[in-house]
């Protein structure tokens, strides 16, 4: 069974990559994300910096509906304790 992923695509956004820029599979570091982390998350390689917010929300609801009573509930897919802010 795989562990729960927790992680934000921060350094993608911010040097407007993709993630397996530095990634062969997440989260194993490629030789240049292994260059990249060496080198204080800097690279000559890529373009300059972006402003970018370190934050990802990924958000999905489970719907109950009620036909006879004309009711419907939803839920979050997730605890709010297992949410990641």
């Amino acid at each position: 069974m795989m562990p729960e992923a927790s992680a934000i695509p921060y350094f993608a956004r911010k040097y407007d990559v993709g993630c397996t820029q530095c990634h062969s599979l997440p989260p194993m570091l490629n030789e240049f994300g292994q260059r990249f982390v060496s080198n204080g998350y800097k690279s000559p390689e890529l373009a300059t910096a972006q402003k970018t917010i370190p934050v990802a929300v990924w958000m999905t609801l489970r719907t109950e509906v009620d036909e006879t009573g004309d009711r419907a509930k939803a839920y979050p897919s997730r605890p709010w304790w297992k949410w990641h802010f």
